[in-house]
């Protein structure tokens, strides 16, 4: 008799844990769009960064180089 509860509290528990899951999916779908949207806009400030630190020190060296 203490498997059957046992067994009987872990489908519980599993059904919980799932209905859960179901009514966070739609938010979590909008979180990851954001998150995608928040990715999208940091890697493009850092390209932008990235190619002004490459063009100073292209600047520099010519400068050198005269």
């Amino acid at each position: 008799m203490k498997e059957f509860v046992v067994g009987l509290l872990a489908l519980l528990v599993f059904v919980v844990v799932a209905g859960a899951y179901f009514l966070l999916l739609p938010f979590i779908m909008i979180l990851a769009f954001f998150l995608r949207i928040i990715l999208v806009i940091l890697l493009g400030i850092f390209g932008i960064w990235l190619l002004g630190k490459l063009i100073v020190m292209l600047f520099e060296e010519m400068k050198k180089k005269k």
